[in-house]
């Protein structure tokens, strides 16, 4: 069990489908939740052992955005050393790039390149191990 410092109902169970290589994701509530701003994001890295708050939880950027095909990805708080996909996807569902890259210590950085892409709206897709971290979607613009 992860403790947040000054929480109650902390304890969770994960049961038969508990992955150790994955990131889990959990809703930290603080102060008094009949106001709106209660909530924060925490992620819990079975790896390190962590918990991340807020603003630490993890940093995901793909600028500029929108962009003429040429981009970078940023991610961090992710897993140390491990390889991970980035799928780029249309509107039509049409897969058109793949890209397997490592991450250094917990960051992911990468410049990925469009080359030929029309303009319109596209999705990145994060994967580690088959599953899906992440969907972002993006503009080209000619």
């Amino acid at each position: 069990m992860v403790t947040l410092e000054g929480e109650v109902f902390q304890s969770y169970v994960a049961g038969t489908l508990y992955d150790p290589d994955r990131i889990y994701w959990c809703k930290a509530w603080t102060g008094d939740c009949s106001v709106e701003g209660c909530a924060t994001t925490a992620t819990y890295r079975h790896d390190a052992g962590t918990i991340y708050l807020g603003e630490d939880a993890g940093k995901f950027s793909l600028f500029p955005n929108p962009n003429d095909g040429s981009f970078r990805l940023e991610v961090n708080r992710l897993f140390p050393d491990s390889e991970y996909e980035v799928l780029i996807v249309n509107t039509l569902g049409q897969v058109v790039k793949i890209t397997k890259v490592r991450t250094e210590n917990d960051l992911l950085r990468t410049d990925i390149e469009l080359n030929g892409g029309t303009a319109g709206v596209y999705y990145l897709m994060l994967y580690q191990r088959g599953i899906r971290q992440r969907i972002e979607p993006f503009v080209v613009q000619p």
